[in-house]
């Protein structure tokens, strides 16, 4: 099961992965274990999947709020802020399917860069997953089959783990559309982005508010 989740100050989450060197979350949870039955509102680089397995839940990204079924799911893409809760304190069993980057390797590649085209800023920040639609589907019976593999009686194999997350990598990508909206206010969460990454990799150094603006790209007033 999940654990609490650990979040800094810049709202971003400090990952728990099941396995050492191989950053891929699998776990299950549930809304009761959360303080109001609602997780704390957190980031990360990693895209993150969610699989209902009973009940239903709220789910907030980036301000937007949705209702997530049961045998229902949602994809959250990189970078954005988001949370589950439910407001009846109403349980809900789900599986969490956690990705990051790393998972590609180091350095240029043409994963990498299609990493960078698809799961950006500028894409849509969520896709809502159903089991009526036959590629979202797929997505969701793998989410189960990602889940039985890392948590199987016998030891998981890390290569067949790893080729089940970057499926599901590349059948949501596939589906990924620039978002709709204005380009300043994408431009806006953008900035937020590199100010608390900033923020955190540098934390324990003394840095000046020039040096936040700077790394947003913003002015010192902004």
């Amino acid at each position: 099961m999940i654990k609490n989740l650990e979040v800094f100050s810049d709202l971003s989450e400090r990952l728990d992965y099941n396995l050492p060197d191989l950053p891929l979350y699998v776990r299950k949870g549930s809304l009761h274990q959360f303080n109001n039955y609602a997780a704390a509102a957190h980031w990360h680089s990693d895209v993150e999947f969610i699989y209902i397995l009973k009940g239903s839940m709220d789910f907030s990204v980036n301000g937007h709020i949705t209702r997530i079924e049961q045998a229902n799911g949602i994809f959250v893409n990189s970078c954005r802020l988001h949370f589950g809760f439910s407001q009846d304190h109403i349980d809900c069993l789900f599986i969490v399917v956690v990705i990051h980057p790393a998972l590609l390797g180091n350095g240029v590649s043409p994963l990498q860069t299609y990493w960078d085209e698809k799961f950006n800023q500028i894409t849509d920040d969520f896709v809502l997953l159903t089991n009526q639609v036959a590629w979202q589907q797929s997505i969701l019976l793998s989410l189960q089959a990602i889940y039985d593999e890392m948590h199987c009686s016998n030891s998981p194999n890390p290569l067949r783990l790893a080729s089940q997350a970057l499926s599901l990598c590349a059948l949501i990508g596939d589906h990924l559309q620039p978002k709709i909206g204005q380009p300043e206010d994408i431009q806006l969460w953008t900035n937020v982005q590199k100010m608390t990454n900033f923020i955190r990799q540098h934390y324990e150094q003394k840095i000046t508010l020039e040096d936040i603006a700077s790394a947003g790209t913003v002015c010192r007033s902004r």
